[in-house]
């Protein structure tokens, strides 16, 4: 049942639910314990976390120096404050139960994948060059 009330809150969080296969694994083998889950969304935030700093350096050097690399730092910082924003509604909305802390976790998840996704198509494009 928690795993179903979840997943149900997860289609209303940022970015959808689409997550690595080793996370859906990791959250049934959890068997709806919340200690075992929490853990898998602390495995699947690293995952995506490197994903997503592995994108902004590629992007980084990319733009070598100058303009577009001060645009890129502070757009950086401007959605990670946004990031923390967002997902906090999930905390004020539920308060400090395990659900919320998974929920958060969803969140962060969520917005890492969107982002990720963001910076490596700005690599595809060639205006986003130091050339």
């Amino acid at each position: 049942m928690k795993r179903a009330v979840i997943l149900s809150v997860m289609m209303a969080l940022p970015g959808g639910t689409c997550l690595a296969s080793d996370y859906d694994k990791c959250m049934d083998a959890a068997g709806g314990v919340d200690p075992a889950m929490i853990e898998c969304g602390n495995e699947e935030l690293a995952r995506r976390d490197a994903d997503l700093n592995r994108a902004y350096k590629a992007l980084s050097a990319k733009l070598g120096r100058g303009e577009l690399l001060d645009h890129l730092r502070t757009s950086e910082r401007s959605w990670i404050k946004f990031r923390d924003d967002d997902c906090g509604l999930v905390e004020a909305a539920y308060g400090n139960g395990s659900l919320t802390k998974i929920l958060f976790r969803e969140c962060l998840i969520n917005a890492a994948k969107t982002r990720t996704k963001t910076l490596e198509d700005y690599l595809q494009q060639p205006d986003f060059s130091r050339d």
